[in-house]
């Protein structure tokens, strides 16, 4: 008597807590989408980024007194800050 043979195998389970949910599609209620912010936070990295860059680059314009790097800093932070504008305008059109 093999009482084996009867008991099915069971099915791999790809996500465990998919089974806890009650919750069909989508995100849940009250939270966000993973990945779906206000701004990208790898917009707000890239932009820190490259504001900082201009800003070593300033200073070491002003240090070796290269008015050109100075420049070239400056005109960095400025378009730092221009992208991060555009991205917090993007943020107020995205919100449902």
């Amino acid at each position: 008597m093999t009482l084996l043979t009867s008991v099915k195998p069971l099915r791999p389970v790809t996500n465990p807590l998919a089974a806890l949910s009650t919750h069909q599609g989508g995100a849940q209620p009250g939270r966000r989408e993973i990945g779906r912010t206000d701004m990208a936070l790898s917009d707000k990295f890239e932009n820190k980024a490259d504001d900082l860059g201009g800003k070593a680059k300033e200073a070491a314009g002003k240090v070796t007194g290269d008015e050109r790097l100075e420049g070239e800093g400056k005109l960095d932070q400025a378009k730092a800050g221009v992208k991060d504008a555009v991205e917090k305008v993007k943020d107020v059109f995205k919100k449902d």
